[in-house]
């Protein structure tokens, strides 16, 4: 093997180890977030269940009380289209459409289209599948829509069916985005029907479905509905940083390696110096700082070409930290108000547990929770709530000690960790927040207030059990009304009183 060999290789090597190194650091933070992110989803996916079994709880009780009136058999006997219209015009309101047809699966009322009548439904699953088991719970097609199907018998006598009432509310995207608490979009499937999304863009072929924790009441008839999510923006933008950055970094090593390789033979000091660096931080004797500072003192020579690749080489490595710094923000940011992340916050509490532990100072923590939150997106929007998350985070900001350390918990709640505080400093501070929030002002009429729960560390607890006191605290505050602080005080055990 050659001399010029040699040096290409010991050059190969190196920058192949630094975008190694690089490429597997990302690949590290994208892991944490996929583990993050299924953790959450676990929890998403219950929010899902509880909310489609209150909707068909709602359809089912509205079938009975429109199959049983003695008026609702009469007029569907004689065909009376204005009193059936009349009953189910009551409930339309709630529900997207409802539906009454003969026994010969004729429509003899509908609302809230109160002239779209004589229609035959005989042919639809719905309707061909409810005389089965009295009632029929799924997902069928309705005007063309995918739509969550309740239908049930309407007897004479209990025994002489006269016909159906059918209740359906639309898989639209929007309700199937208010299904999830945050901004997540989901997929919905039921037995072998195409999948329904929250987003016309998803392919639905794409992700892993999963069955809805129903409870034991609704199991046996939902077991047909599957839930998938897709993947959420944070963990988007990682994939395609983790692509840039591995294109450009092999890039980058192509073309500085091919240059050096030509430059070789006629100017070798300048390379060699560069060799030598790359070596350095192969060998983990210096770090990237270390590799700017040697490449920054090379000798000065007429050699222009070895002074560009030096160059390159230190506008790439600005670029790496660069995106490792974005990476790091990323991960420990949350994207909407800029606070630290869940993540974050774990790390930050076994930080100062330490410190608190090893000088025997106080430390609380807060938690934060907006009233009625739902109730805010629910009127005014999801625009509207984040607006009021990222109030709340400036507020909290602007009106904490630059030692406190503050972070979104997840949804609508927020984590106030006070080093140096007790319990009672905690409360006077906590007070002093609340009463802000209560007058916070926003662009629609709005009125957010937020409940309180403390906890003050007790040397030798776990973080875990602080956060759960904590926690026990913020529910007290909530099952007392809301709009209220409340302490978790503990005895010298560290047990809850």
């Amino acid at each position: 093997m050659s001399f010029r060999q040699k040096l290409f290789l010991l050059i190969l090597l190196p920058f192949t180890l630094l975008t190694a190194l690089q490429i597997g650091g990302l690949q590290q933070v994208i892991k944490q977030i996929r583990k993050a992110r299924e953790s959450y989803e676990v929890s998403e996916i219950q929010t899902v269940a509880s909310r489609i079994e209150l909707m068909l709880r709602m359809m089912q009780n509205a079938a009975i009380n429109l199959s049983r009136p003695e008026e609702i058999r009469r007029a569907l006997e004689r065909g009376d289209n204005n009193t059936l219209y009349d009953w189910s015009s009551s409930f339309s309101q709630s529900f997207d459409t409802i539906i009454f047809s003969d026994q010969d699966g004729i429509v003899v009322a509908r609302a809230p289209d109160e002239f779209r009548f004589g229609d035959s439904i005989a042919e639809l699953p719905f309707f061909t599948e409810t005389p089965m088991d009295e009632c029929y719970l799924g997902i069928a097609e309705i005007d063309g829509v995918k739509s969550i199907v309740v239908s049930r018998l309407i007897k004479k006598y209990n025994d002489i069916v006269l016909g159906n009432v059918t209740i359906t509310i639309a898989i639209t995207r929007e309700r199937l985005a208010s299904l999830v608490r945050d901004t997540n979009e989901i997929l919905l499937s039921h037995k072998n029907s195409e999948p329904v999304s929250s987003n016309e863009a998803i392919s639905p072929q794409e992700h892993a479905y999963r069955a809805l924790p129903f409870t034991e009441e609704y199991a046996p008839m939902l077991s047909g509905f599957r839930i998938a999510f897709t993947d959420y923006s944070t963990y988007i933008r990682l994939l395609e940083l983790q692509r840039t950055m591995t294109t450009s970094s092999l890039l980058a090593l192509i073309i500085t390696l091919l240059v050096l390789f030509l430059l070789l033979q006629r100017e070798l000091r300048p390379y060699s110096w560069i060799t030598h660096s790359l070596m350095d931080y192969a060998e983990q004797r210096i770090d990237l700082d270390g590799i700017r500072e040697q490449l920054e003192r090379m000798p000065k020579n007429n050699n222009r070409d070895a002074g560009r690749i030096a160059g390159a080489l230190l506008r790439m490595l600005e670029a790496v930290q660069s995106n490792l710094s974005h990476i790091e923000t990323i991960a420990q940011k949350d994207s909407l108000t800029g606070l630290a992340n869940r993540r974050s916050l774990d790390s930050l509490l076994a930080a100062e547990i330490e410190k608190a532990f090893r000088y025997r100072t106080p430390l609380s923590v807060i938690l934060l929770d907006i009233d009625h939150f739902k109730e805010v997106n629910d009127s005014y929007g999801h625009q509207s709530g984040d607006t009021v998350l990222k109030r709340l985070a400036a507020l909290l900001e602007t009106n904490s000690r630059s030692s406190d350390l503050i972070g979104r918990w997840g949804g609508e709640e927020f984590m106030i960790i006070s080093p140096g505080s007790s319990a009672e400093k905690a409360r006077v501070y906590a007070e002093k927040l609340r009463e802000l929030l209560e007058k916070q002002e926003y662009s629609v009429q709005i009125q957010a207030t937020g409940s309180f729960g403390i906890a003050e560390y007790h040397f030798g607890e776990s973080g875990s059990s602080l956060i759960e006191r904590a926690d026990r605290a913020l529910y007290r505050a909530k099952s007392g009304g809301r709009n209220r602080v409340e302490l978790e005080p503990h005895d010298q055990a560290g047990k809850s009183v």
